[in-house]
């Protein structure tokens, strides 16, 4: 594999969280996740137009993304998929849900699951036999930084 393409600008953990909502009920919980899997993390950049070549030039079975809409972020992570997608479905769902509605109304474990359910994102995953699959819905409605990537993936237009 060459050289991995650098985005126009990283963003440590620290400023990611930072740029979150800070009156989010959840942002405490997203924090204490990315905080706890920062091993995992690799790389965190703002979506932009690069985003095809970003993601097909740096993908390998230890560069997975996360790509997030609401937030036009993109998390490369190593693993833990499963806990930094639900600290995003936990970010969105109080940002988005009615007061007092809180996500552990759901189990914890299925975060990750509504997370790309939801349509907040997709994600890459190497679980399975170090393949890269795409983990999407087909309720996602991608934006114009998706597109080329979907069509590569063969994944609705």
């Amino acid at each position: 594999m060459g050289v991995v393409p650098q985005p126009k600008k990283l963003l440590s953990i620290e400023e990611f969280l930072t740029s979150l909502n800070q009156s989010n009920p959840a942002i405490s919980r997203v924090c204490e996740i990315f905080n706890q899997y920062s091993g995992s993390v690799m790389r965190i950049y703002k979506k932009d137009s690069s985003l095809y070549k970003m993601v097909m030039e740096s993908l390998s079975p230890h560069r997975l993304p996360i790509i997030d809409k609401p937030l036009q972020v993109v998390v490369e992570a190593r693993d833990d998929h499963q806990y930094l997608t639900g600290a995003l479905f936990c970010y969105h769902h109080a940002a988005s849900a009615p007061p007092n509605n809180d996500p552990d109304i759901y189990d914890s474990r299925i975060w990750g699951q509504l997370y790309y359910q939801r349509g907040y994102g997709y994600y890459f995953s190497g679980a399975f036999g170090g393949t890269k699959d795409v983990i999407i819905d087909e309720r996602y409605r991608p934006d114009v930084f998706d597109k080329d990537l979907m069509i590569e993936l063969g994944v609705h237009q």
